[in-house]
C-alpha cells in the first residue's frame, strides 16, 4: 500500500519545482525499467514487465497525491518497485519516505540487500549519480536499546534493584556495551533477564535528550540517524505503537510519522491484525502479575512510592508535539 505524498505548497515556486520533480522521476522510472532500460544495462537484472507496471503506478501516484494498492505475486520484485521510485521522490521534494514491513527478515533484505541494489544503480547511471548518497535507517522500538546512563544507574544499586542470581546478567550486560556499536537487545545472546532489561533499556521518560547525548546513548543516536535520513524502515508494530503513542505531525500538518512524509506498507495483509492489536485492549494473567509486582514485590519487598500529589496531565490528543519530541 502506497501512501500519498501532500499537496505542493502554492503562491510561490514550490508548486512549480514540484511538478517539475515529479515529471523527471516518472521518466527516470520509465527509463529504469523499461526492456533494455538501466536495470537491464547497468545491473544486468533481467526486464520484469509486472515489476515495471508496478514501479510505474507507483511512481504516478506519489507523484499525483493518490493512494495505491498492488497486489504483487512472488518474483514480481516488488521491493525495486517502490524503492527506487521512493528514493529519487524522497530526495528531489526533501520529503521522507517510510517503508513499514511485517517481518524483520523482509527489513533485512531491504536494507541489507535492496537498498545497496538502488545505491549501486545509482552510482552506474550518471543521470541518477546526484541521489547515491541517500541516508537510510532501521527504527527498532526504544525498549530495544541499551541506555547507558540508566545502565551506570543500575550498577549503583544493583543490591536493590534485583535478586543476587541476576547480577551476572548486568555484567554480562556491561561487558557487551563496551563492544556494541548500535546497542540493539537482539545482538544479546542468550538475551538477558526481562528485569534486568527492564531497568537498563531506553524506553524510559529518564532517557531524554536533556540527560543523553547521541555521543554516548544508542537510541539518541539512532534518532539522530531518524532524523537525518531518508528512508526509515519500521515494522507494523512500531507504526501502529507509534501512532497510537500520538507520534507525527501536529494535528493542521500532513503526514502519518513525520511532516510530509509519504508512506509504504509492504506485507499490507498483515495490518488490520497488527492495527487491531494496537488499538484494541488485552487483559493477560502475565501482565495482571506485573502490574501487581510493580506496586508491591513479595521477594524484593520493594512497592510503589506513596504519591505526594496529584497531577493533572493534558488528553493525549492535545499533547502531539510533546510526545512527539520524546519519541523522535
Amino acid at each position: 500500500m502506497i501512501g500519498p505524498v501532500p499537496e505542493a505548497a502554492s503562491g510561490d515556486n514550490s508548486a512549480l519545482l514540484a511538478r517539475k520533480a515529479v515529471a523527471a522521476t516518472k521518466v527516470r522510472v520509465a527509463k529504469m525499467f523499461l526492456a533494455d532500460g538501466w536495470l537491464q544495462t547497468a545491473l544486468k537484472l533481467e526486464h520484469r514487465p509486472g515489476q515495471e507496471r508496478m514501479a510505474r503506478a507507483v511512481a504516478a501516484a506519489l507523484g499525483n497525491d493518490e493512494a495505491l494498492i498492488v497486489e504483487a505475486g512472488t518474483g514480481i520484485g516488488k521491493s525495486l518497485a517502490y524503492l527506487l521510485p521512493g528514493l529519487l521522490l524522497a530526495q528531489e521534494t526533501k520529503r521522507p519516505l517510510v517503508v513499514s514491513t511485517h517481518t524483520i527478515a523482509l527489513q533485512e533484505q531491504i536494507f541489507k540487500k535492496d537498498l545497496e541494489i538502488c545505491r549501486t544503480l545509482f552510482r552506474a547511471v550518471p543521470e541518477l549519480k546526484p541521489f547515491a548518497d541517500f541516508l537510510a535507517t532501521v527504527l527498532v522500538g526504544r525498549a530495544n536499546y541499551l541506555c547507558p546512563q540508566r545502565l551506570a544507574r543500575a550498577l549503583q544499586t544493583r543490591a536493590d534493584l534485583f535478586e543476587r542470581a541476576l547480577h551476572d546478567d548486568l555484567e554480562r550486560i556491561v561487558d557487551w556495551s563496551l563492544k556494541t556499536s548500535d546497542g540493539l537487545l537482539e545482538e544479546l545472546q542468550p538475551p538477558p533477564h526481562y528485569d534486568v532489561w527492564e531497568a537498563v533499556n531506553a524506553d524510559s521518560s529518564s532517557c531524554n535528550p536533556k540527560t543523553c547525548s547521541p555521543d554516548t546513548c544508542f537510541f539518541q543516536r539512532a534518532r539522530s540517524r531518524v532524523r537525518k535520513a531518508h528512508l526509515v524502515i519500521v515494522n507494523h508494530s512500531l507504526l501502529f505503537s507509534l501512532i497510537h503513542a500520538g507520534a507525527g505531525p501536529e494535528t493542521d500538518a500532513r503526514g502519518i510519522l513525520f511532516p510530509d512524509d509519504f508512506v509504504v506498507l509492504d506485507e499490507a495483509h498483515r495490518i488490520p491484525e497488527t492495527a487491531t492489536d494496537h488499538f484494541g485492549a488485552r487483559l493477560s494473567s502475565f501482565g495482571l502479575d506485573r502490574a501487581l509486582h510493580a506496586l508491591y514485590h513479595p521477594k524484593t519487598r520493594k512497592r510503589l512510592p506513596r504519591p505526594t500529589r496529584l497531577e493533572t496531565r493534558p488528553h493525549p490528543r492535545h499533547d502531539r508535539p510533546r510526545r512527539r519530541q520524546t519519541l523522535f
